[in-house]
């Protein structure tokens, strides 16, 4: 697997006051915004210009006009003119609290807090009466967690805007997250006598009941509150505390109540699917959770990532309930066909489970349904996985077609091909690749390129081409193992330079230590120069690292010790390889041997 197969496979809320605000707090403006023109100052600055003297631009006593452009400068993100804008109308109107406000913005921007606050407050103290300064300044103290000022300014604000729950909103979250409940409760009863009782102050009356630990006042507010309103929000919360008790039935009964009202309430769904979950009632579990994987209403964000957590539950899936989890996979899928997270979640359940070819006809579907190279790459890359060589050179063949630009198409096109025993066409993609990447100058996939070569000529028995190619992969990298590996290897095939090629085998064993391929190219090289006693020993190390389960490290191992006279092991391993004998050499191989340990034996005598 090359290398670029594998990376495939593997406010002060911000500080921003809308326009809108300072043209409200500034009605003159208002009056004239429509009117007050001027040539645009586009083409004049760049980014980081100064304005030394705007008026070289347009010289106008109009003091609006230095606002106006003030403001273009600040939408355009140019915070210094913008800047100098508005400290020029300061200089020519010192009572003009928006532009005290948008050098209060600026400063922020710049992380200049001492600024934004003194330029916020004097906005402030020549416009008292402005909701919107005072709001962003009590926002800054929050943030900041300077919840003494922030207070300081809020509880001010209820008394200069009655009716505004906000304030009291903001107010409520302060002492509650101080765990002032006292405040916090008093709070909550002044946003009720200005909106009433509705669903969200309940929540936090809600809040306040657990912050104190006290379960029986919670319930029995929310009861109170469900008999005199019925709704699916209250409903659910009162069946988490029932929950979070232990009371089981009187749970279900208000998750379900909640759902008659709302079937579609996709907190109730979910609560009462966990709650099934949690108590290992998988059929009661999937009942309850199919609706919610086959609405295509439901956030697709959801329901992948409640997929990935129940997956992760130890025995979730089983063979019992293998039938009721594919159709809620397919639920699932069916419902968002076009979203990529439902289609690569789902073809990984598939895959997971066995059932490859769904998986496979998963990514395909979306790959004709979305059309573009990530899928067909996705696509390509799993039956690369599956090792299905022909699908895989039919499909990449199509797709780099379509595609010819891509590199990572045009490789698994080559990889499919070499792997079908294809190795001329794959010589013809590889070397379209090596001009690619050789344009680039990107060394890192060029010797990637030149080792798959070096190996396809070697395949075609053009070894002068394939040692060449092997040359100029060492040439980027003289440590590169792989190389190292597969031309010490060709070269033992050989019977050439065999010095060499131990040596190569040698450096590459040093860098992978515990790879049985390895270890067989350097001990086959050992012991084709005659050294077969320590070719035996990392022999024995390739078996302890599942060189058992290859039928050439076997055979390799067996001759080995033919060669050194353990003819009894030799044959055990030889029995070992027999059932990884697709070619059907070892019979002959087995025949042959015992006729010369026989004579060798017979000789002795």
């Amino acid at each position: 697997m090359t290398y670029l197969i594998k990376k495939i496979l593997g406010g002060f809320l911000k500080y921003s006051l809308p326009i809108l605000i300072l043209v409200q707090a500034n009605p003159v403006s208002a009056q004239r915004i429509k009117t007050v023109k001027g040539k645009s100052l586009q083409g004049h600055y760049k980014y980081n210009d100064s304005i030394d003297s705007i008026h070289q631009i347009k010289e106008d006593e109009d003091k609006y006009y230095y606002f106006y452009k003030g403001i273009e400068f600040y939408l355009r993100s140019m915070y210094v003119p913008a800047r100098e804008c508005f400290e020029r109308v300061i200089s020519l109107n010192d009572s003009n609290d928006a532009a005290y406000a948008y050098l209060s913005r600026i400063a922020f921007i710049n992380n200049n807090e001492k600024d934004g606050i003194k330029f916020l407050k004097m906005a402030i103290k020549r416009d008292s009466v402005n909701y919107w300064y005072k709001n962003e300044l009590s926002s800054y103290y929050m943030k900041k967690r300077d919840f003494g000022n922030a207070v300081s300014i809020l509880k001010k604000m209820t008394e200069e805007f009655k009716g505004k729950p906000e304030i009291y909103y903001n107010l409520f979250y302060i002492y509650a997250s101080t765990g002032n409940t006292e405040k916090a409760g008093r709070t909550l009863d002044s946003i009720e006598q200005i909106m009433g009782k509705n669903e969200d102050t309940a929540e936090k009356r809600l809040s306040l009941f657990q912050m104190k630990h006290d379960y029986k006042g919670a319930l029995d507010y929310l009861l109170s509150y469900d008999r005199k309103e019925k709704s699916a929000k209250i409903e659910t919360m009162i069946g988490d505390l029932y929950n979070s008790s232990n009371n089981d039935s009187a749970a279900i009964r208000y998750y379900n109540a909640a759902l008659d009202k709302e079937p579609s309430y996709l907190p109730a769904l979910y609560k009462r699917a966990e709650f099934y979950r949690a108590s290992s009632d998988y059929p009661n579990f999937f009942e309850s959770v199919y609706p919610v994987f086959s609405n295509p209403e439901i956030p697709v964000e959801f329901k992948s990532e409640y997929l990935r957590q129940i997956f992760k539950t130890s025995g979730f899936i089983t063979t019992q309930y293998r039938k009721q989890s594919d159709s809620l996979v397919s639920a699932y899928l069916n419902s968002n066909p076009a979203d990529s997270s439902a289609n690569y979640i789902s073809a990984g359940y598939f895959s997971e489970m066995g059932d490859k070819k769904r998986a496979a006809i998963i990514l395909k579907n979306y790959n004709a349904l979305v059309s573009n190279e990530t899928t067909a790459t996705h696509y390509l890359s799993f039956i690369y996985y599956t090792k299905d060589w022909p699908l895989l050179e039919k499909e990449a063949g199509k797709a780099s077609e379509r595609y010819p630009h891509s590199a990572g198409l045009l490789e698994l096109y080559g990889e499919a091909q070499a792997m079908n025993g294809n190795y001329h066409g794959a010589i013809i993609n590889f070397s379209k690749l090596e001009k690619f990447y050789h344009s680039q100058k990107d060394t890192e996939h060029l010797k990637q390129i030149y080792s798959v070569l070096g190996d396809a000529y070697h395949s075609i028995k053009e070894n002068r081409k394939a040692y060449s190619y092997y040359k100029k992969a060492l040439k980027i990298d003289p440590y590169f193992a792989l190389v190292l590996n597969n031309y010490a290897y060709d070269l033992t095939l050989d019977k050439k330079q065999l010095k060499k090629a131990c040596e190569m085998a040698r450096i590459a064993v040093e860098k992978e230590p515990d790879n049985p391929s390895f270890l067989d190219t350097y001990a086959w090289a050992l012991h084709t120069s005659g050294n077969s006693l320590d070719a035996k020993a990392h022999m024995r190390h390739a078996m302890l690292y599942g060189g058992d389960k290859s039928f050439t490290i076997l055979d390799h191992y067996a001759e080995i010790l033919f060669a050194l006279k353990e003819y009894d092991l030799a044959f055990i391993y030889w029995e070992k390889a027999l059932p990884l004998d697709k070619d059907n050499i070892l019979p002959a191989k087995i025949k042959l041997r015992k006729g010369q340990r026989t004579r060798q034996e017979a000789a002795k005598k």
